[in-house]
C-alpha cells in the first residue's frame, strides 16, 4: 500500500541533489549526494495523524493530519498545542534554538545550502507552517470559520520580540486505486466527489496568508545544520490547472454530498465501543452517529465494481464495510488482494443501509482495527438493516427477531 507508507515517510541523511529551478531533493533522483561532514540534513514530509513539531532551526511545523471525521475537534487541540509551544518558545528563546529562523530565498540545489556558501536568506522572527490534506478540502469547506480563526491567531502572535511568518501548505495526494460504483445484482452510481482545493485554497488566502501546494513527491520542508547556521528551505509547488477560483462556496460541497475519509477515530471508538460493552445504549449511540452522519462508508470492490462478501463462524455471510480509507487498505494488505485490481466504493451511511436492504444481504460487517494487527466487526443482521434504510433504530427485542 505506497499510499499510507507515503505519508509515513521518515527523515534521512543522504538525499538526492539534482532538481529544477526552485525545487530541493526529489524522490527518485538518479544523482544521489552524500551530506558533508559537520552537517546534518532533516526534510520533512506530511504525516497522517496530526501534531505539531519545532524544527532545529526554530520553525512551528502544524499538521492537521489526513482526513478524519473529528476534523474540528482535532483543530481545536492542536491550536490548544500550538499556544503553549509558542508560549513556551518565547520564554526559552535562544536557549535550545536558533533566535531567529534563516529561510533561503535563492538555493536551487542542496548543495546551495552547505557551507561555505553564502547563501541568500530572509532573517524572520519565527515561522509556522500549515500542512493541510486537501483531501480534506470537503470537510473544512463545510466548517471553515475555526481554520480561518486560527491562522488568524497564530498571525498575531509574536516571537523573539516581532511577528511570526505563516504559509500554508496544502497536500494534493493522486488517488492511489479506484473508485467505482458497486453492483452486486445491479449498480449503485457512485459520483466521483470534486476536490474542492481550489476553493479551499481561495478561502485560506482570504486569511491574508501565502497558500501553495506540497510538490508530488510530498516533501515540503529541508533544514540544513551547518557548523555556522541552521538553513531552511521551503519546497511548494503551483496549483494543477487554473488559479483559485471566483466560485461561490456557499454551493460547493452540497450538504448531503457523501465523502469518506482517511481517518474516522470518531466512528471506530463508537464501533469498539458497541463491541467491548454490547449493552442497547452503546448500540444505540453507534446507530444514531451512523444515521446522522455525513462522511461516507467504503467497501471493496474489484475494477467491475463487484463486492466481495465474507464469511463469519456463528454469524453466516456479510458484506464488510470500512469507515475510512486507512482501514480499507490495511484490510485489503491482511486479505492479500492485488493492489492493481483493488477498488472500493463509498455510500453514505443511509444510502449503503438503503441498497444492502435492496439486495437482501444477511449482514453488514462494520469494521474497526483495534490496533494494527487486530481487525474487529460490529453486526448488523438483515432485519436492522431494513430498520435503518427506513431511519429507525429498533431495539434489542426487536432487532433479535
Amino acid at each position: 500500500m505506497g499510499f499510507l507508507k507515503r505519508l509515513f515517510s521518515r527523515s534521512s541523511s543522504t538525499l538526492g541533489d539534482r532538481s529544477g529551478p526552485g525545487a530541493f531533493l526529489p524522490f527518485g533522483s538518479a544523482e544521489r549526494k552524500t551530506v558533508p561532514p559537520n552537517h546534518h540534513v532533516t526534510y520533512y514530509t506530511r504525516t497522517m495523524e496530526p501534531g505539531v513539531q519545532r524544527t532545529h532551526g526554530g520553525v512551528f511545523i502544524v499538521n492537521l493530519g489526513s482526513a478524519s471525521d473529528e476534523f474540528q475537534e482535532e483543530l481545536c487541540q492542536i491550536t490548544d498545542e500550538v499556544d503553549r509551544w509558542v508560549s513556551m518558545a518565547d520564554r526559552e528563546s535562544g536557549k535550545t534554538h536558533p533566535t531567529r529562523v534563516l529561510l533561503s530565498t535563492d538555493g536551487h540545489w542542496l548543495s546551495d545550502l552547505f557551507a561555505p556558501n553564502d547563501i541568500r536568506v530572509d532573517s524572520l522572527h519565527g515561522l509556522l507552517l500549515w500542512v493541510i490534506d486537501a483531501g480534506a478540502a470537503h470537510l473544512w469547506l463545510r466548517e471553515p470559520d475555526a481554520l480561518l480563526a486560527a491562522i488568524r491567531r497564530v498571525g498575531a502572535y509574536r516571537l523573539n520580540g516581532g511577528p511570526i511568518g505563516q504559509f500554508v501548505l496544502l497536500g494534493i495526494e493522486s488517488r492511489p486505486v479506484s473508485t467505482v460504483g458497486i453492483s452486486r445484482r445491479g449498480e449503485v452510481p457512485n459520483p466521483e466527489p470534486p476536490p474542492g482545493t481550489l476553493e479551499l485554497a481561495r478561502l485560506l488566502s482570504e486569511a491574508e496568508v501565502p497558500v501553495s501546494a506540497i510538490p508530488e513527491d510530498g516533501l515540503f520542508f529541508v533544514e540544513v545544520c551547518r557548523p555556522d547556521a541552521v538553513i531552511s528551505a521551503l519546497r511548494k509547488a503551483p496549483f494543477p490547472g487554473a488559479s483559485p477560483s471566483n466560485k461561490d462556496l456557499s454551493r460547493s460541497d452540497a450538504p448531503g454530498a457523501s465523502h469518506f475519509v482517511i481517518r474516522a477515530p470518531r466512528l471506530r471508538r463508537l464501533t469498539l465501543a458497541a463491541l467491548k460493552t454490547p449493552t442497547e445504549a452503546t448500540s444505540r449511540q453507534l446507530f444514531e452517529e451512523l444515521l446522522s452522519r455525513r462522511i461516507a462508508l467504503l467497501v471493496i470492490c474489484d475494477q467491475e465494481g463487484q463486492s466481495y462478501e465474507s464469511s463469519w463462524p456463528g454469524i453466516g455471510d456479510g458484506l464488510a464495510v470500512y469507515p475510512d480509507l486507512s482501514s480499507l487498505l490495511q484490510a485489503a494488505e491482511d486479505l492479500q488482494l492485488d493492489p492493481n485490481s483493488l477498488a472500493w466504493a463509498h455510500f453514505s451511511p443511509r444510502d449503503l443501509f438503503t441498497w444492502a436492504d435492496q439486495e437482501l444481504f444477511d449482514n453488514l460487517a462494520l469494521n474497526a482495527y483495534k490496533n494494527r494487527t487486530t481487525p474487529m466487526y460490529f453486526f448488523i443482521n438483515r432485519i436492522q438493516i431494513h430498520a435503518l434504510a427506513h431511519g429507525r433504530i429498533l431495539d434489542a427485542h426487536d432487532a433479535a427477531r
